[in-house]
C-alpha cells in the first residue's frame, strides 16, 4: 500500500506541477505579448525623439514668450498700482467738485423764483415796448408834420406888431 500511496503522491505532485506549468505558459504568453508591444513601442522611440528635437525651438520660443509676457504683466501690474495711487489722490478733489456741484445746484434751485420774476418783468417790459412802438411811430410822424409847418411859417414874412 505504501507503493500505492507513493504513486498517488507522485501523481498529485505531477498534477500540481502540470497546473503550475500551464499557468507559467499562460504567464509567459502574456509576458511575450507585453514584450512584443514594448518592442514595437521602442521602434517608435526614434521618431518620437526626432519630433521632440524638432519641437524644441517652438518650446523654447514659447518659454521665451511666456517670460516676456511675465515681464509685461509685471510692468502692467506696476502701472495699475500707479494708476490706483493717482485715482486715490483724485478722490478728494472729485468729492470737492461733487460737493461744489451740489451747492451750485442748490443755489440754482434757489435762483429759480427770482429768475422767474425777472422773466415775468422782462415779459411785461417787452409788452410795454411793443405798445410804445406804434406810439413812437405816430409821434415821429406828428413831429415831422410840425417841423414841416414850422418851416412854412419861417417862410412867411413877419407881420408888424400892432
Amino acid at each position: 500500500m505504501g507503493a500505492l500511496v507513493g504513486v498517488l503522491v507522485v501523481t498529485n505532485d505531477l498534477a500540481v506541477t502540470n497546473a503550475v506549468f500551464k499557468d507559467g505558459v499562460v504567464q509567459a504568453k502574456i509576458v511575450n505579448s507585453t514584450t512584443d508591444k514594448a518592442l514595437q513601442a521602442g521602434e517608435e522611440l526614434p521618431a518620437a525623439h526626432e519630433a521632440l528635437e524638432r519641437s524644441m525651438p517652438e518650446v523654447t520660443g514659447t518659454l521665451g514668450e511666456l517670460h516676456r509676457a511675465q515681464g509685461t504683466l509685471g510692468v502692467l501690474g506696476q502701472q495699475l498700482d500707479e494708476l490706483g495711487i493717482v485715482l486715490q489722490s483724485a478722490d478728494k478733489p472729485l468729492r470737492e467738485i461733487i460737493g461744489s456741484a451740489d451747492k451750485a445746484s442748490g443755489l440754482a434751485k434757489d435762483a429759480t423764483v427770482p429768475a422767474a420774476n425777472i422773466v415775468a418783468t422782462l415779459g411785461k417790459a417787452d409788452k410795454n415796448i411793443r405798445a410804445l412802438g406804434p406810439l413812437l411811430d405816430e409821434t415821429k410822424q406828428r413831429s415831422a408834420r410840425i417841423e414841416a409847418k414850422l418851416r412854412w411859417l419861417r417862410l412867411i414874412p413877419k407881420l408888424p406888431a400892432g
